[in-house]
């Protein structure tokens, strides 16, 4: 894990979620609770348009807002099906 992620300020614990060696495909689809929504190809295809490259190590300090564009760029209908599947996940409890 890398230590430039501290997220417990004046600790030397890094941030277990950022600093874990993620690829950025393997973020993206962390960051949609890994719902396989499109294929890998077609993930990776969105992370290329949006200036990343999906088998690069995330960094959070340069990737960050690249990724938030990535999560703006999933059409509507797959943010409304995320809603939908929390919805009746959380009816099924």
């Amino acid at each position: 894990m890398s230590m430039n992620h501290n997220y417990l300020k004046g600790t030397n614990a890094s941030d277990p979620v950022m600093g874990t060696g993620f690829t950025v495909l393997q973020r993206v689809k962390f960051e949609l609770g890994y719902k396989q929504y499109y294929s890998d190809e077609e993930y990776s295809l969105i992370i290329y348009e949006n200036h990343l490259n999906p088998e690069a190590t995330y960094n959070k300090d340069t990737d960050q807002r690249n990724m938030l564009l990535i999560m703006e760029a999933m059409p509507a209908h797959t943010i409304y099906r995320l809603m939908l599947k929390a919805r009746e996940m959380q009816k099924a409890v």
